[in-house]
């Protein structure tokens, strides 16, 4: 509290004895004190409203970061777990089917598809589909096409282009030999049909660059799908 120090002057110029003066000197005083004292709590409140809005909006971001990042390590993983399932299936066969076969339920009735992807129909087994972690269409086809008995397609609809680059990245520079791919495409329609995936519009033979590859999935739709052929 400051100290007033109150002069028979200013008292008679404001008309008061000077211990009257006085008091309502020291209230005025203390009045404006806690005025500034409520402005700086207001401003501290607004302050730190202000940095929690920042910090939420910054741990929002890098959790949806995180969950993109999951799932495209999610469907890499299913590329590969579904490419190992169709070559362990069709081991001791020369053939993959005639023109479009579907491979799913061969799958599915050797419990060969992950549970997590797996959309099973109970009606028919025939019926079954599998999704990718983003919620698009898997389709496997024997003989895609009519590119060969001897050549399968995974396709994976419904992936933007940061997940077509994480899905071919395991394949940049490796020969066919070596991977088993022949050629990595790119469509420009969903997947709406398992049983009759649509022909890639734009493709890259195997092997391929990281240049080739970025090129590639730059094609890439909201409602694209990419897909991979293996021999």
């Amino acid at each position: 509290m400051h100290s007033v120090r109150v002069t028979r002057s200013a008292a008679a110029a404001a008309g008061l004895p000077p211990a009257r003066f006085g008091i309502q000197l020291r209230k005025r005083l203390r009045r404006r004190q806690r005025r500034l004292r409520g402005g700086l709590s207001v401003f501290g409140v607004l302050l730190g409203l202000a940095l929690a809005s920042v910090a939420i909006v910054g741990a929002v971001s890098v959790y949806n970061q995180a969950a993109e990042s999951g799932k495209r390590s999610s469907a890499v993983r299913l590329l590969n777990q579904l490419k190992a399932s169709v070559e362990q299936t069709f081991a001791g066969s020369p053939s993959y089917g005639a023109t479009d076969t579907n491979l799913v339920p061969t799958l599915a009735v050797r419990g060969l598809i992950p549970d997590d992807a797996l959309v099973p129909n109970n009606a028919t087994l025939a019926d079954d589909t599998i999704r990718n972690p983003f919620g698009g269409a898997v389709a496997i086809t024997g003989n895609p096409g009519g590119a060969g008995a001897t050549i399968f397609e995974i396709q994976f609809g419904g992936v933007e282009q940061e997940t077509c680059n994480h899905l071919g990245d395991g394949y940049v520079g490796r020969s066919r030999s070596r991977s088993g791919l022949v050629r990595m495409g790119v469509s420009t329609t969903d997947l709406t049909d398992p049983e009759n995936p649509v022909t890639s519009s734009t493709n890259q033979a195997a092997p391929f660059t990281l240049a080739q590859l970025r090129t590639l999935c730059a094609n890439v739709t909201a409602t694209g799908a990419v897909s991979f052929r293996f021999r």
